[in-house]
Formats: C-alpha cells, structure tokens, sequence
C-alpha cells in the first residue's frame, strides 16, 4: 500500500504543478466559477448544496495548504487545487441561485382568466409578426413583470406602434403562455426564465391607450434608442433600411423572412447580433480621439471603457454584446494596468459576467452561438492561419477566423437549429470586410440624425451599397445544400473510410504513410502487407500517381457518405427484427406513456399495427415504435387535431410507412385572400380579430402542421380516409368502431385553415369533435375516447360493457361521469398523462370518481406504458413499472 502511495504521489504532483503553470489556475477557477452560475439556472437554485460544497471545498484547499506547507507539497497542491475549483464551482451556484430566485420573484401574480386593468411600462424588445405586437412590460409602481400581446387591429388605440419605453394603460385578460407549438418553441419555458409567469392579451383598441414615456436615466436611453432606430430607416430601400437596423441595433424582427433565412443559411447571420464588432468599432474611435487630443494612457482607456459600457445601455444588455464588453474592459484594464492580456480568461470573466447578469442567459442561442464562436477562434485561428500561410496574409486571416468560428459554432447550429452551413468561410470571407464599413456608416447615421435627419438619410444610402453586396452574398451562399442534423452521420462516416484511406493514397503518392498521421484504421492498413505491394506497383509518372492518390481519397469519401444510410437502415432493420421476436401471439393493445398526450399501439399475431392517436412532438414515439419491432403502420387513427394528438406522428413518419390515416376532417381548397381568408366572405377579418387573438394564432399554426402531415403522408403513399357515422375497420381479429359528429371538421389549405367557419373553434369545441374508437376482440372491448368527455360520449351508443377505459381528455373535469362508469362497468381505466403537467390533469374529482367506480385505475405518468394482451380468451395486463401511490 506503501509503494503504491509512493509511486502515485509524484505523478499527481506534477500534474497539479503542470496545471497550475501551464493550464491556469485562476483560468479554471473563473470557468467552474461561470459553471456554477449556469447550473443555477439548468438545475434551479440550491442554495444549501451550494453553501456546504462551499464550505467543504473551502476546508480541503486549507488542509492542502496545511499539509504543503509541512513540506508534503505533492500530497498538498492537488488538495490546493480541487479545494479552489470546487469553491468556484460552488460560490457560482450560490450567487446562480439567489439570481434565479430573484428573477422568479418579479413575475406578476394572478390568476389565469382573470381581467387585468392597470398602467404598464414596455422594458423589452418588442416583436412584430403577422400583425401582432408583444412585449415585456412592468406593472408601473411594483417590480413584476407580465408579457403583453396585442391583437391585430389593437394598435389603432396607440398613435405609434408598440416600443421600449411607452407607458401604458391597459386592460385584457390573464392567460397562461402557451406551451410547446409545432415548430418546437414553447413561450411559457421562454418567459419563465424572464421571471413571467402570465400573459396579458388586449383585444380591442379601446381597451390600451398611450399616457406617455418613462422617464431618468432608463427613459433617456428608451428614446436614443427608439429615435436611431427611425434614422436607420431613412435609406432608399425600406427592405435594406431593416437590414440595417439589424446589423447597428440587432433587431431582427423587421427583415424579409427570406432574407434571414439566406442570412442563416450562409452563415451570415452573426452580423444581425450586436457583439464584438460594433463595440470595438466605437472603442477605437474613442481610441483615436483620446490620441488625437494628446491624452494619457489612462484617460483614453476610460473612455473606450465607457464607450464600451454606453452600447450596453443603448442596444439593451443582450449575451453577446455583454461578452464583448467584458472581453473589451478586461482588455483595457490589462492595458491600464500594464498587464499582459490571457483571451481565455477575458472569455470566462465575460461569462462570468454576462451569467451572473443572468443566469437563464445559458439557454439563449446567442450566448451559446457568440461564446462557442470566440472559443473556436481562440483555440483554432493561429493554427489554421500558419497552415494557410500560402495565401496572401490578410485572405489568410480572414479565412483561418472565419472557419474557426464556423468550426466553433457548428455543434450549436447543429444542436438548436438542426443544420448548419457549409459555406460559412467563404460567405465570410466576402462579407467580413466591408462590415465595418456598414457598422460605422450606420453608428454616423444614428447619431448623426439628432443633428440632422438629412445626414442620416445620406449616410443610409451609403450604406446601403455595401448592404446590397451582403444580401447578394448571402443568397448565393443560401443556395448551396446547408449540413442537417440527419447527414452528420454520413458525414462523420465519410471521413472516416477517409481516414482509413490514407495511408493507400499517401503509398500511390510515392512516401511511407507516417502512422502517428493516418489515424486508428491507417495504422492498422499502414502495417498491412498489401501497402507494400502498392508501393512497389504504383504509377511511375508523377503525375499519374498524384491523380490515383486523389481518385482513391474522393471515392472513399464519397462511398462512404453514400453507404452511410444503407448500412443504417440495415443496422435498424437488424435491430428491429431482434426485437420483432417478443411480438405477441395474440392481440396486444398498449398505451403508449407519451407525456402530456395520448398514444395506444393495437398489435396482432399476423404483425398488423393500428396506432390509436400519436402524442405530441418529441415524446420518442419512434423509439417506442421501433423498440417494439414495430416498422410499419397499417392503419393510423387521429382522434382530433389537438397537437398532443398528432404531433408524435410528424416525428415518425421518416422511420415508419404509413398505409392509412384515418380523421375526422374534410380538407377543401377555397380562393383565399392575402390574409388567407375566403374571398367570399368579408366578414371574416372582422369576426377573426375579435376572435381570442394569441389563441387563434396558435390554433391556425397548429391546424397548418396537421394539414402538412397530412399531405406529407399522402405524398409518402398513405390513403387518407374521413369517418363518417357508422365508420368501421377490421384488422385482424380487430373490430374497429369509429364514432363521430355527423359533419367532418372542414379546414381550408390557407395560412388560417379554419376560416371558412369565422375562426378557429375553441379548445372545449375541438375536444367534442374527437373520433372514438371502439376496439373489439373476442369478449373483450377497450374505448377509446381521445378528449372526447362524458357528456359528448353520451350521444353515442355504446356498449353496455366496456372491460377497458382509457379515460379521456387525460382525466380533466367532466372527463367522466357515474352515469358513464356505470354504463361501461369497466375493470381498469387507464389514464394517459405527463408528470407535472401545466394543466392540473388528472383532475382531483375525476379521479375520486374512477376510484370509487372502477376497480383498478392506472396513470402513465406513475407505471409508464400499460399493455393488455389477449390470448386464448384471457386478459393480462401489464405496465412499465409498479405504480407509484
């Protein structure tokens, strides 16, 4: 033990020597420092694990430095060091928690439904789409905070549109923020890190009026600011006036959709976040002003540190110009001071800071696209630049940035945008250098305006020209085929076979492949016999043998991106077959535990599937699917189109053929106007603004990603069939009964599909319309309802008993009744729901009813998935797990 103890120590020692010179303590530490604020905000504030690792990690660094300073400094330092990084890591976490609590704290308390009537002032950014305008606002008088939302029509009671600044009177209703949508974004995670809990939305312009402008310091800089964004707009092109703003301000909201979609395809986008390059921009005219008029040293780094700290008062205190102001102040303090400046840690103090500003911070995009970027330039850019050291220096510098931080993004991209660009370098290249050029012409113009709104329009125009180029580079570069999220893999696997090429194309070359340089595969091929063949038989002719190296590198690369997807689909039909052989030997039926939605998956002996209902995005339906052996779909049933319905399915249709959808709903084409509503009806606008404005929207978007599923399986070759009254399917040994309203729901193919009936039905209304399933299977039948409650299925005639319940609407209020239960006498109702789900389900009532009416109740949210096979006449039940009390 002795010797072992012995042979350990000096190791440890000279790693903990190795990290305290070369790696950097203090680096580390401000890391693990800025850690622990993020952690704050990922696993909520934990104020007494944060305390005593405080406290724990405080005493080990002390008896390190004890145990150093008796001459042990091998046994000591690495106690030194783990004491000091967990201190951080902990200090963070307390000062992360006490910030998220406090954010937490200003939300606005009422309760959902509820009239609101007050003065508000507008404090953040406001956004403008498709007629809405929205922003966060404070409730005048106390520090809470409430989201407001305007309805189309709503701003005629304002004299300007909605801006930073307006104070306000309004009166709308409390609402909750909406959850996850089609598209993946869900306002009510969004607005809980900005400390909001509520949204009010305001219908009618009479009821929001104008009382005036904040005032002191916060007020003056609302105005500067509302007032540069006017001047910005003064150019010749309105579409290039937004562009503009976007690059000096970093307000996107304006831009031409198409626009920004080229912006982010090519990799441009970056210059629509104000960051690094507008702030040192500004703090180099500082810079040369305080030279120009003979000022010390001193002097002209405190004012390019305040010129630095003016832009985050003045564009708003956003992740990525936080970063460069920290970056910048560090910077000039280290120039001050006489220091020499470390990039590393100016990057963890501009974490540090940006976090414990906010530590919610973590999850924007901007914070992860700006950090990632500058840490790809900091570890990649000198490297990449000697390699490029053929091309003239400043073509070299530019490119060796621009792929640095494109490399540096890319997992970003690919992790939150699902794609990535591969043209990002060259698009780069092109537009890098004329952006200071827009960025000082666009800073002239924005003060320059409170001189003379003429200045503004003429340097507007100038700008312009150079903003014409980024546009026309950027849809160039938006053109080419961007990386996605699913071709990683061919991509990786590409490089891979590449790599294992190497050493074969370095042997046609004419040299002996250098094994530490040809990666894992080249080192095995590099010993191969066969290398030595290649060698003595390679093409005399230089140049031959340069175009057989080259051939054989491209056909690799190119097999093995292409064989990519088949070995893939092999890999799974291997999987899928492995797992087919726990298929049962009779009649499954299994609800499926997908969250806060409902799925129930019918499987036969003969391999057929019937998937009742889909559950909402992202609840892993696929890998259920595909866990169970399960590579087709016979038939597939949506109850209604409610996204907790349907949106599983938008996820699995790239894994899994579908060969029938069946709905309730009539799809019609109409001539529409440009609001997407029927030409034939001019009443329709009207009585779609007085319509529940945020709601509406949601609903169309909603209604819109059902019609695109919906076609998007008719393009893959499932028949689409609409129930009627009297509806029947048989798969199987399966009886399918379908119940429905006698007329189908009607959606139009438009950007409002449900304006031919005047707006969107109501959620309640929705509910009623759903197809019920009735599954029959020797003597055995299960109901399935969808959110159809007990006073719908009450229309209908079912059967006098029902063995399995599989409760609706996930056991909301009125989702039962004891007229119902007695009727269907069922032995187990089975009650699909998401843990902790914002909607109070199931309701406390509903379940007191089951409880006393039905002999066993279960919930997906406690047991996981519930199956009942049938076979040989006999019901067995099963469930993931033992249901939780």
């Amino acid at each position: 033990m002795g010797s072992a103890g012995a042979a350990t120590e000096p190791w440890l020692a000279r790693a903990a020597i190795w990290f305290v010179r070369r790696a950097g303590l203090a680096r580390f530490a401000s890391i693990f420092l800025a850690s622990g604020l993020a952690l704050a905000a990922i696993a909520g504030a934990r104020p007494i694990l944060a305390v005593v690792g405080t406290t724990f990690s405080t005493g080990l660094a002390v008896v390190g430095s004890v145990i150093s300073r008796r001459g042990r400094e091998g046994q000591g330092l690495p106690l030194v060091c783990l004491g000091i990084l967990g201190a951080a890591l902990f200090s963070g976490l307390i000062l992360g928690s006490w910030r998220v609590s406090a954010i937490a704290a200003k939300a606005l308390d009422g309760t959902p439904g509820c009239e609101f009537s007050g003065d508000l002032v507008v404090t953040g950014e406001v956004r403008h789409s498709g007629g809405w305008q929205s922003g966060v606002t404070q409730v005048s008088g106390v520090d809470r905070l409430v989201y407001v939302e305007l309805a189309p029509g709503c701003g005629e009671g304002l004299p300007q549109p909605l801006a930073r600044g307006m104070l306000l009177r309004v009166k709308g209703r409390l609402d909750v923020p909406q959850g996850p949508t089609t598209y993946g974004y869900d306002q009510s995670k969004q607005l809980a890190r900005e400390g909001i809990r509520l949204v009010l939305r305001v219908t009618r312009p009479a009821d929001i009026g104008l009382l005036g402008w904040r005032g002191g310091v916060t007020g003056f800089f609302d105005r500067l600011h509302n007032s540069a964004a006017a001047h910005l707009e003064l150019g010749p092109d309105a579409r290039i006036g937004e562009v503009l703003t976007g690059v000096v301000l970093g307000e996107k909201s304006g831009i031409d959709p198409k626009w920004t979609d080229a912006f982010r395809r090519a990799g441009t986008a970056h210059m629509l976040s104000v960051s690094g390059l507008h702030v040192a921009s500004l703090v180099a005219v500082m810079l040369g002003l305080a030279s120009a008029l003979r000022l010390s040293l001193r002097a002209g780094s405190l004012l390019g540190m305040g010129a630095a700290l003016f832009m985050v008062f003045f564009v708003g205190p956003k992740p990525p110009i936080l970063r460069a102001v920290a970056m910048i102040v560090v910077l000039l303090a280290g120039r001050l001071l006489g220091r020499s400046r470390d990039s590393w840690q100016g990057l963890a103090f501009a974490a540090m800071v940006v976090l414990a500003l906010d530590p919610y911070a973590v999850y924007e995009a901007g914070f992860q696209l700006s950090f990632s970027a500058i840490a790809g330039i900091l570890a990649l850019a000198k490297r990449l630049e000697k390699r490029l050291r053929t091309l003239p220096r400043a073509v070299a510098s530019g490119l060796a940035v621009s792929i640095s931080a494109t490399l540096g993004t890319a997992p970003v991209s690919l992790l939150v945008f699902g794609r990535t660009s591969l043209v990002a370098p060259l698009a780069n290249l092109l537009v890098v250098p004329v952006l200071p050029v827009v960025t000082g012409l666009g800073i002239s113009s924005a003060f320059l305006g409170f001189a003379w709104t003429g200045l503004s329009a003429f340097l507007d125009t100038l700008a312009a020209v150079p903003l014409y180029w980024v546009v026309l580079v950027s849809r160039v570069c938006g053109a080419f085929p961007v990386l996605g999220r699913e071709q990683l893999g061919a991509v990786l696997f590409g490089g891979g076979c590449t790599l294992a090429a190497l050493p074969m194309a370095v042997a046609l070359w004419g040299s002996e492949p250098d094994p530490s340089r040809v990666g894992f595969m080249g080192r095995i091929l590099a010993r191969s016999p066969c290398l030595a063949r290649i060698l003595a038989r390679r093409p005399r002719s230089k140049r031959r043998a340069v175009l057989a190296a080259m051939a054989v590198i491209l056909l690799s690369a190119t097999a093995g991106g292409f064989s990519f997807p088949l070995l893939s689909h092999a890999v799974d039909a291997a999987v899928v077959l492995a797992r087919a052989r726990n298929w049962p030997t009779g009649v499954e039926v299994r609800v499926l535990d997908v969250g806060q939605g409902a799925a129930v998956l019918v499987r036969t002996a003969a391999h057929k599937t019937v998937l009742v209902d889909a559950g909402p995005r992202d609840c892993d339906l696929l890998e259920q699917l595909r866990a169970l052996g399960v590579k087709r779909l016979d038939a597939v049933i949506i109850s209604h189109p409610h996204l907790d319905h349907f949106g599983g399915l938008s996820d699995t249709v790239e894994g899994i053929k579908v060969d029938l959808l069946v709905d309730g709903v009539q799809v019609v084409t109409a001539p529409v106007s440009s609001d997407g509503l029927p030409a034939s009806e001019p009443g329709a606008q009207a009585r779609l603004i007085s319509f529940d404005s945020a709601e509406k929207a949601a609903r169309d978007r909603e209604a819109v990603a059902y019609l695109e599923l919906r076609e998007r399986l008719q393009l893959d070759g499932a028949q689409v069939q609409t129930v009627g009254p009297g509806w029947s399917l048989e798969v199987d040994d399966v009886d399918i009964r379908l119940f429905a309203p006698e007329q189908p729901l009607t959606l139009v193919r438009a950007p409002s599909p449900w304006a031919l009936r005047g707006g969107p039905p109501s959620g309640d209304e929705l509910n009623s319309r759903s197809v019920v399933a009735l599954l029959s299977m020797g003597d055995f039948d299960f109901l399935l309802p969808g959110d159809a409650e007990a006073d719908v299925l009450g229309r209908y005639e079912l059967p006098p008993a029902c063995e399995v319940l599989v409760v609706p609407h996930h056991g909301s209020r009125g989702a039962v009744s004891g007229e119902l239960l007695s009727h269907l006498a069922s032995w187990v109702g089975v009650i699909p729901v998401g843990e902790n789900n914002s909607f109070g389900h199931p309701d406390n009532g509903t379940l007191d009813l089951l409880n006393s009416l039905v002999p066993t109740v279960l919930r997906t949210d406690r047991c996981g998935w519930v199956s009942f096979t049938i076979e040989h006449g006999v019901l067995t039940m099963r469930s993931e797990r033992q249901p939780s009390p």
